[in-house]
């Protein structure tokens, strides 16, 4: 996994955790796609599944960390900025974030919804399971770190996918809208 990473060029990252405060919520696992159609997922504390398919936080943050320290290698993220305030509290300062389609599909369209959904749906006529299905709502809602392992891996690894291929449509996009500049120079260095 992680000498795939490396030899991506550049690859898409995304945080399960279980809630929505960076500042509170902890990480419950990590996927990572450095290719269309191709991801990983690494579990950290799920409360369910079979004991062994999980890696201890303390292993995984060791191996990941020269890649995603590594500022050489370009890092590809949906609302980024959520994702590397949640490892840099965990001991893991992300750095070479390049792209995050959040921001490039706002540049794009400012009227539009940014949601990965919308975005997903928009760019690549593709269908994503929501977060809503994965966990329910109301007081049927559970914790991430309750999801089936199976259910979280699919689930995660299509949203790093998604972002992966929506980074290499939006990018050009800016390119040829005049708006890479703006993108890189100015809203970029502002999510670190």
């Amino acid at each position: 996994t992680v000498a795939g990473l490396k030899k991506s060029g550049g690859f898409a990252l995304d945080t399960e955790t279980s809630g929505v405060d960076p500042m509170q919520a902890s990480l419950v696992g990590l996927s990572f796609s450095g290719a269309p159609g191709e991801a990983v997922y690494v579990p950290v504390a799920h409360r369910l599944g079979p004991a062994g398919q999980q890696i201890p936080w303390e292993v995984a943050r060791e191996v990941l960390r020269p890649v995603l320290e590594d500022p050489s290698l370009p890092k590809f993220g949906q609302n980024v900025k959520f994702d590397t305030m949640i490892l840099k509290r965990l001991g893991i300062v992300v750095r070479g974030i390049t792209v995050d389609t959040m921001v490039a599909a706002y540049l794009v369209n400012p009227d539009g919804n940014h949601n990965l959904d919308l975005l997903a749906q928009q760019y690549l006529g593709h269908k994503t399971t929501t977060f809503k299905e994965v966990v329910g709502t109301g007081k049927k809602q559970k914790d991430f770190s309750d999801v089936p392992l199976e259910v979280a891996r699919d689930y995660s690894c299509e949203d790093a996918d998604v972002t992966y291929r929506l980074a290499q449509i939006l990018v050009p996009r800016l390119k040829e809208e005049g708006l890479d500049s703006l993108f890189e120079e100015i809203e970029m260095p502002l999510v670190e």
